[in-house]
């Protein structure tokens, strides 16, 4: 066994040979192509699943070791290479846990014989491989144990305790470094050193996996964390118990290990906040490690002067002090369910209207899912709907909330989504500069798009991590463009998992859900129908999504788009949780856009305007009855709704948390309405005293004495001054 250290050894080989001595015929020949290849194969394959490849492989069938971080001195990773009639191999990283196997790809299909040749082949390094680690494993228990017993306990003032301004929790000093037990309920299995300058090894051949070191005494509530620094600013700024998992990697077997152990506690996972590495590993991993042992996720907020370099809970105590992390896992870590529990002391308000973005159809907060043939015009009606949330226009006299729309495409590329927007925009008589900056359409088409997929991250043991980083990329996105509805095209390219699986469909559902659709936001979400509806093209409004019923059940809404007769579309609600369902909409194809039954000629267009206009008035109307409804509740208790637009008492600020508030009115359409209301005399303008003696114009439902004065502030003007502001109703 041997660490591969230097290309060009006389036992390997670099990719590009063209030729190639094979030892058990002695014969020379020129190989094929793909026998060539193997080598760049296995060192992509040992690339892709994290690892630093050697720079050589010897294709001896025997195990080797290589520094799979890339360090002198790391001989952690480990590979098996036959290179015969068809190459094979295996990897792995004993510090991780990670074991792959690995075969040539000839461009065809194995014989029969090739294929119980690899199977034999597989096992075989299988077996040496778990001889290996086994041995390895038993090494390094003894070595740790050894170097634990000898080791002196470590002084709180050594250079990287003081440098993290954290203290020596049982740690043990050995060579001037640092020392750190790894273990399980079995016991001691290897030792992490940390050294003045922050260098962090684990003993060569100890296990990793599942080991875990804990600070404090659990009693009822447990963090995890990936490094020790940031576990100790943890429990000495909160007094709880918290496991060093020792990297984003163990966490979730960590986390497995310490549920099996403390099965009633309650678990808090630390994430690493690695915003500047892609797919940030350290969120994604400490998200999947909460969610497989039910615990609880809390991430440090830096703010929005997020300091260079900065991702851990160690980091934040040094910024912002230890009240800082305090603040954060209380936030997550109230006992038990008890933070679950539905306050029920005021209900007030609840039989209003459940806020949607488009009437009925798309809840707030929730999935809604459009299912329909392929190729039946889905896509089309679901990029119509982000342009009418878009622009707040509504469709099909359904009432729509306008608000930023992300499409997000996994099957259609830029070209295909330009054309469609074009043909909608001239279908809807819509200028594109309108949308600039609230309709965000994002290509994923050459990307994986995929959302949900069970991923193997130690061990080669399946895991419960479905969430990929494009989910969390999304997440991000639509935080940053401040999207309200997010369209997801189509479920079969971002759901990588088998349809029939109730519980992973409703994993899937649930992160929608939880990672996008909230706070305040909606998904839509399109599907294929299913086989039988696919084949007969009927079915509308039954179970015609294709997959388990927990597409439907899992939803709070349901659409689905069917063509009954030729050049016709038509929409069903098919389910609604929140409300009764909404009328069927026809659809008419012209000029290569779907739109609404009746809308495309000049008299359907008008009639169309025509029932825009009354929506656009009807809606105003609720919003002003609204209004008027707070104002005469705020005069009956004698508090001031001030007319100016700056501030911090503006009207907006004052009215948009109370109830009754309409939802629909944001800062800007606020003061028109105010101005509407004014005109129709249900609103006046009035100069009151406030309690510092001090005059201040205010709105009111009550009109002002003819006569009452308001003084001028200025000193030259005798104390008062004339007033003739249009809808004042203060006169002197």
């Amino acid at each position: 066994m041997t660490a591969e250290n230097e290309p060009g050894r006389a036992s390997g080989h670099e990719p590009g040979s063209e030729q190639r001595t094979y030892l058990k015929s002695k014969r020379t020949y020129s190989p094929k192509v793909w026998q060539l290849d193997a080598p760049s194969q296995f060192l992509g394959a040992i690339r892709s699943a994290g690892l630093v490849p050697p720079n050589v492989v010897v294709s001896d069938g025997k195990l080797h070791r290589f520094a799979s971080n890339g360090k002198r001195g790391d001989d952690a990773g480990w590979y098996i290479f036959h290179d015969d009639s068809v190459p094979a191999g295996a990897f792995g990283d004993w510090r991780t846990g990670l074991s792959e196997t690995w075969h040539v790809d000839i461009g065809r299909r194995l014989s029969p014989g090739q294929e119980t040749a690899l199977r034999a082949r597989v096992e075989a390094m299988r077996r040496e491989r778990e001889v290996e680690d086994a041995k390895a494993k038993a090494e390094a228990r003894e070595k740790a144990t050894a170097i634990w017993q000898a080791a002196e306990t470590a002084p709180e003032d050594h250079p990287y305790l003081v440098k993290k301004s954290v203290k020596a929790h049982g740690l043990r000093i050995h060579d001037g470094k640092l020392v750190i037990p790894m273990s399980d309920d079995a016991g001691l299995h290897s030792l992490q050193f940390i050294a003045i300058d922050g260098d962090k090894r684990f003993l060569p051949g100890g296990r990793v996996s599942g080991c875990y070191f804990i600070i404090g005494e659990s009693e009822g509530a447990l963090c995890i964390a990936e490094g020790y620094a940031t576990a100790a600013s943890i429990h000495e700024a909160t007094g709880f118990a918290v496991a060093v998992a020792f990297n984003a990697t163990n966490l979730l077997p960590a986390a497995r290990a310490l549920r099996t152990k403390f099965p009633s506690s309650r678990i808090i996972v630390c994430a690493d906040d690695d915003a500047a590495t892609e797919g940030n590993p350290g969120l994604t991993r400490a998200t999947a490690a909460a969610l497989a042992v039910n615990g609880l996720l809390v991430v440090p907020d830096f703010g929005t002067s997020r300091p260079e370099g900065v991702t851990d809970f160690n980091d934040l105590v040094r910024l912002r002090g230890e009240d800082a992390v305090k603040r954060a896992i209380a936030a997550v870590s109230p006992a038990g369910l008890d933070q679950h529990l539905v306050n029920i002391d005021d209900l007030t308000n609840c039989d209003d209207p459940l806020p949607h973005y488009v009437d009925r159809w798309i809840p707030e907060n929730q999935v809604t899912l459009l299912a329909g043939h392929g190729g039946g015009g889905k896509s089309y009606v679901a990029l119509i709907l982000a342009v009418c949330v878009a622009l707040g226009l509504p469709f099909a006299g359904l009432v729509t909330k306008q608000a930023n729309t992300l499409f997000y495409s996994a099957e259609d590329g830029e070209q295909v989504l330009r054309k469609r927007l074009s043909r909608i925009c001239r279908a809807l008589a819509i200028e594109v500069a309108s949308l600039k900056g609230k309709l965000h359409l994002l290509d994923a088409s050459d990307l994986d798009p995929a959302l949900h997929r069970e991923q193997r991250v130690n061990g080669g043991r399946p895991s419960l991590v479905f969430e990929t980083p494009m989910l969390a990329a999304v997440a991000d996105l639509v935080k940053r463009l401040d999207a309200g509805l997010i369209v997801i095209d189509n479920a079969s390219d971002a759901y990588d998992d088998d349809e029939i699986m109730r519980a992973r469909v409703r994993t899937f559902i649930r992160s929608l859900r939880l990672k996008i659709a909230r706070p305040g936001r909606a998904v839509l979400l399109l599907a294929h129908v299913n086989k039988a509806s696919a084949a007969q093209r009927q079915n509308a409004g039954s179970e015609d999504y294709s997959g388990s019923t927990q597409w439907h059940n899992g939803v709070r809404s349901r659409l689905s788009l069917t063509s009954a007769e030729p050049n016709t579309l038509t929409i069903q609600h098919a389910k609604a949780n929140f409300g009764p369902k909404a009328d069927p909409v026809t659809l008419e194809w012209h000029d290569g856009v779907p739109v609404v039954a009746g809308t495309h000629s000049t008299q359907g267009a008008e009639l169309a305007k025509e029932l825009v206009r009354k929506d656009d008035l009807a809606r105003d109307e609720k919003a002003k009855s609204a209004l008027v409804e707070l104002i005469k509740s705020f005069d009956a208790r004698g508090e001031l709704v001030s007319t100016s637009a700056t501030g911090p008492a503006t009207a907006f600020k004052l009215l948009k948390g109370e109830p009754g508030f309409p939802k629909n009115v944001g800062r800007d359409r606020l003061m028109p309405l105010f101005r509407q209301l004014q005109d129709e005399g249900r609103i006046y303008r009035r100069a009151v005293r406030t309690p510092n003696r001090k005059w201040k114009e205010v709105f009111t439902c009550t009109p002002a004495p003819e006569t009452a004065p308001m003084p001028d502030p200025r000193p030259d003007a005798a104390g008062t001054r004339k007033h003739d502001r249009a809808g004042q109703g203060v006169r002197r």
